[in-house]
Parts: C-alpha cells; structure tokens; sequence
C-alpha cells in the first residue's frame, strides 16, 4: 500500500569554479613562471609581465595579447577587455 505519491518532482544543481587563481589559464602555466613564449626564447620571468583586464583576471602578458588578436574578452569571465 502507497503512503505517498509524488506527482511531480524537480532537480536543481549548482556548480562553481574552483580553480587555481595563481595559473595562466590560457598558457597553462604557473603566473611566477616564465610563459611558454620566453621559455622557447631563452627569456626570464622577469621578462614576461603579467596582464589583467577590469574583470581583475590575471594572465601572462605574452598569451593574453596572442589572445586578443583573436577575441577581445576575458578568457575566464568572457567580459569585454576593451581592445
């Protein structure tokens, strides 16, 4: 014998980021770190500076300028960098 019925039932998920904040997301390397870029060319990590938009998403100067050749957003937050 059924005690309870259910007629209708709903699912609700929720997600987030969780990710490294210290990590180029788009040259997949550690921000202290040299980018892929100056390592193929000798340089330090002095000589790549990092870079950030207005959405304050850091990146290796070398990969996000590659990156805005191609798009102008954030590539974490897809918020307009202003190019």
């Amino acid at each position: 014998e059924k005690r309870v019925e259910s007629k209708k039932w709903s699912v609700e998920a929720r997600w987030a980021w969780e990710m490294d904040l210290d990590t180029c997301v788009i040259g997949r390397n550690h921000l202290k770190e040299a980018c892929i870029d100056c390592v193929a060319s000798g340089k330090s990590v002095a000589d790549c500076p990092l870079a950030g938009g207005a959405c304050e998403h850091a990146f290796d100067q070398h990969c996000i300028a590659r990156r805005l050749e191609q798009r102008s957003m954030c590539a974490l937050c897809r918020t307009e960098m202003g190019v």
